[in-house]
């Protein structure tokens, strides 16, 4: 125990809840770092799925996708009902595929335009046309057209189908944040699945039961219903912001972004992209063939009725395998490998007929989760503004590896075993690519010689402050302050420039990272003396490790802390740590708040009293909980004077601040924020464990918006834990702009 001093006896136990976020870890103590490590590494699948459902915006997407999918299991057995009505099923047959070329004609150039000018207008004049192109479809069938016209009238269709599919993923990536992105994609792949089965039993139910015209009005009413939800979410700059690269001035940062923008390879030159879409394709090639063959095997068996059950079979086993597999952050070759031993089981199981109803759901168990993962790493490899291009190129190829999968299966149907380890072998050769290539997202163009940039800091930095950034930063935050809207790019901008530079830290900046090494004066067993803050490079990754290493192990340090997030290029990093035997030990949640015309209403209690950290009192009553809080040694007194100058001094200025909640009289809680220019940082937040519960921390948060906003702050920005802060300041009307997790990488 402490005495604070305020006469009062404080005890040590506390409750943490914001991280630093000046320093990017705890600057003393013991927390629930471990807790969160496991968390992190091994996520509850239920407490996922409850956080995906706890935010408004992705309940509404969640809805928009049951809404978008649905209609692609209906559409084919529409078309193809619709078109029979008065041709022969040769003719419907060509008919549902000049829908599908057309669809696969425009699908990148649809998705290009979402991207350029919004999905909810290309998605909503597209879809007016669509409508026209399956009512015209509809009459001139009714009408006994002749059969080029109806194909004509398709394929048109086809060419303006919404880009809903696309567009849905790149939705999900942009709003789900690192943290529930997988999660996502996860539901996102099993609502497909799921769209794929009951979809076509749907439309022949209307079709045959009512007329096809009622089928084709469910249909499009279900897109215009998906049109319509997604519509607040959708909502993004016409011209999405491209981050600046070190050394650009606004004319050349504007010379590079039109240049990039007119590039008519869009997401293709994303060597991660390339790669991820030659994995795709061999994928759907491994499922389409899987559905020739397994109906091939049947036809052969005298059983052709059991083709439909035995394919619902694999779609429920990717349908679980997506909601209890998909968002546990398994990696891609190691899903595919799965999806490949499910195939060569199917395959052996067809030795001996009954087996290949036990087998054909293990064979779909890792395909849902294989999809999510892909859509998941193609929306981390799509460059800036591309996001529906990019995932528009994944389901075009997609499409095309389908077609050949299904191609040579059906040559191979003859024998049905062999057809089926022809799509054992289309996974196993998906995985092989997957393996081996996916440490190379751009490896293309070695840099010129590299700058490197070491400061030794005689002086404390403000915590946040343009002076404590690297130059591309400092250039980036210059660049955005002339930006009205948050957009996400800009938020998560702010919080990487949320670092801490203490007197006598070290920084060492390149083109590539950015290495500090902090003084031992800060330093406690849960602070790292030396850590990587960001890391952007198109060098050999290897190459770079190495070279930190050597820097680290000139400090005669025994390893680095290493922070990575969605901004971390390339995207192998994890990967690559964790291959070197990395351990995650810390993880954080990127908050924002952007303030609105009130502060939010946090139902405060009456009984909690919140004071201004403006003098010698409710400094020292700061500082007793601080030390509490993060099991830090009591500072002596002329360390204390020297605190307390520093505090008042940026007081002064509103540069930052501190605040402190008593309850009877008693400290209890206390938490400081940065005014970097527009962005309140928020940091340091930590309760005692017998205040927790009591609104303590409410309070302080409450306190510290309403001062921020009050001078001139904008956005509020915050780096919470997991299990303790993110909650409250969810309730609060924070949004989640994904994940920081931090690796212990030994070097010695």
């Amino acid at each position: 125990m402490i005495v604070g001093s305020f006469g009062r006896i404080l005890p040590i136990s506390t409750h943490d809840h914001e991280r630093h976020a000046a320093a990017r870890v705890r600057l003393a103590g013991v927390t629930a770092s471990q807790t969160a490590s496991n968390a992190a590494s091994e996520p509850d699948v239920g407490a996922s799925y409850r956080g995906l459902f706890a935010q408004p915006v992705l309940r509404r997407l969640a809805v928009a996708d049951v809404c978008a999918r649905l209609p692609q299991g209906m559409v084919s057995i529409t078309l193809l009902l619709v078109a029979a009505e008065h041709a022969s099923m040769t003719v419907a047959g060509l008919v549902v595929a000049g829908y599908t070329l057309g669809q696969a004609a425009t699908g990148p150039v649809r998705g290009r335009l979402a991207d350029r000018r919004g999905l909810v207008p290309v998605a909503a004049i597209c879809g007016a046309a669509y409508a026209l192109g399956l009512i015209a479809l509809l009459a001139s069938s009714l009408a006994a057209a002749p059969a080029g016209l109806l194909v004509g009238i398709a394929a048109a269709a086809g060419l303006v189908n919404p880009p809903l599919s696309p567009g849905m993923r790149s939705l999900w990536s942009t709003h789900a944040g690192a943290r529930l992105a997988q999660t996502a994609f996860a539901l996102d792949a099993a609502v497909f699945d799921l769209a794929y089965i009951t979809g076509p039993v749907l439309a022949s139910a209307l079709a045959t039961g009512i007329s096809p015209v009622a089928a084709v009005v469910v249909l499009l009413a279900l897109t215009a219903g998906a049109v319509i939800i997604i519509g607040k979410p959708a909502r993004r700059p016409a011209n999405p912001q491209v981050p600046p690269q070190d050394g650009e001035t606004p004319e050349t940062r504007e010379t590079r972004e039109t240049r990039e923008t007119r590039s008519r390879f869009g997401p293709l030159r994303s060597a991660a992209l390339r790669e991820l879409l030659v994995t795709a394709a061999l994928t759907n090639a491994a499922l389409s063939a899987t559905e020739v063959a397994l109906t091939a095997y049947v036809r052969h068996h005298h059983a052709l009725w059991a083709s439909g059950p035995l394919l619902a079979e694999v779609s429920i086993g990717s349908i679980l395998g997506s909601l209890f597999l998909g968002n546990r952050g398994y990696r891609l070759p190691w899903l595919l490998a799965g999806y490949a031993c499910g195939l060569t089981v199917l395959t052996a199981a067809g030795l001996y007929a009954p087996l290949v109803a036990v087998a054909a759901p293990l064979a779909g168990l890792c395909l849902g989760p294989t999809l999510a993962t892909l859509f998941g790493a193609a929306a981390g490899a799509a460059p800036p503004g591309y996001g529906t291009e990019t995932q528009s190129w994944i389901n075009s190829i997609m499409n095309g590896g389908a077609a050949g999968g299904a191609a040579i299966a059906g040559f191979a149907a003859g024998g049905p075993i062999l057809a089926l380890g022809v799509a054992a072998a289309a996974a196993a050769a998906a995985t092989l690519i997957a393996a081996t290539t996916r440490t190379t997202a751009r490896r293309e163009g070695e840099r010129a010689p590299r700058t490197v940039r070491t400061k030794i800091v005689n002086e404390p930095a403000r915590s946040g402050t343009l002076a404590a950034r690297p130059p591309a930063e400092r250039q980036s935050a210059e660049r955005w302050s002339a930006v009205n809207a948050w957009t996400r790019e800009r938020v998560l901008d702010a919080a990487a420039a949320m670092e801490w530079l203490p007197g006598g830290a070290v920084e060492l900046c390149t083109d590539d990272y950015r290495l500090i090494r902090y003084p031992d004066v800060v330093l406690d067993p849960t602070f790292r003396a030396a850590q990587v803050t960001w890391l952007r490079t198109a060098r050999p990754l290897n190459g770079v490790i190495e070279e930190i290493a050597r820097h680290v192990r000139g400090w005669d340090l025994p390893g680095v802390a290493w922070w990575v997030s969605a901004a971390t290029e390339p995207i192998a990093t994890e990967d690559a740590l964790r291959a070197r035997g990395a351990e995650l030990i810390d993880a954080v949640q990127v908050l924002a708040l952007e303030f609105g015309a009130e502060p939010p209403q946090l139902d405060v209690p009456g009984d909690v009293v919140v004071e201004l950290v403006d003098d010698e009192r409710t400094f020292r009553a700061s500082s007793a909980v601080t030390v509490a809080g993060w099991g830090r040694t009591e500072p002596d007194e002329a360390e204390l004077a020297r605190q307390l100058d520093e505090t008042l001094r940026d007081l002064a200025e509103w540069s930052s601040f501190r605040v402190v909640a008593l309850v009877d009289g008693v400290p209890v809680s206390t938490g400081g924020c940065t005014l970097a220019g527009d962005v309140a940082q928020l940091w340091g937040a930590v309760t005692l464990l017998s205040a927790r519960g009591h609104g303590s921390y409410r309070a302080v948060l409450a306190e510290r918006l309403r001062l921020a906003r009050e001078h001139g702050a904008t956005l509020a920005l915050v780096k919470g834990r997991v299990l303790t802060s993110a909650p409250t300041l969810l309730r609060a009307g924070f949004v989640d702009y994904g994940e920081e997790r931090c690796y212990w990488l030994p070097v010695s």
